[in-house]
């Protein structure tokens, strides 16, 4: 294409440069988009990391609250199984002696038995031997 003026060159180069800016400022406005939806994903983004980290935290806080009750019961648990344990060793302790006298009033019982089979066996002795 052939110019034939300055004068056309310089239009040519106006309509060119008016093209130019209505294709950068098209270019910029949907930049400008990109960025603002971006900026809106970013932020969505971090109001779900925050939500989460609150709840992350609430549950590690109620996970410690658990713990330390379960400690506690833990704790009541293991006392009473102390006192179940000295309970059981005076039981223990208590048949112990239970059986002692078990066997002694039995041993006495044999002796009062054997005297009183004696006593059965020389009966007619008695009766007729005055």
């Amino acid at each position: 294409m052939a110019y034939v003026t300055i004068e056309d060159r310089v239009d040519r180069l106006e309509a060119l440069f008016g093209q130019f800016l209505t294709e950068m400022a098209l270019i910029n406005k949907r930049a400008e988009e990109r960025e603002k939806a971006a900026e809106e994903r970013f932020l969505r983004y971090q109001a779900r990391t925050e939500e989460a980290q609150r709840e992350a935290e609430e549950r590690f806080v109620r996970f410690q609250d658990e713990m330390r009750a379960f400690k506690d019961e833990m704790g009541v648990f293991k006392d009473e199984m102390g006192v179940f344990k000295d309970e059981m060793g005076a039981f223990k302790d208590e048949m112990g002696e239970f059986k002692d006298e078990m066997r002694h009033a039995r041993r006495e019982m044999d002796k009062k038995w054997g005297a009183l089979a004696n006593k059965m066996g020389t009966i007619i002795e008695d009766i007729l031997a005055p």
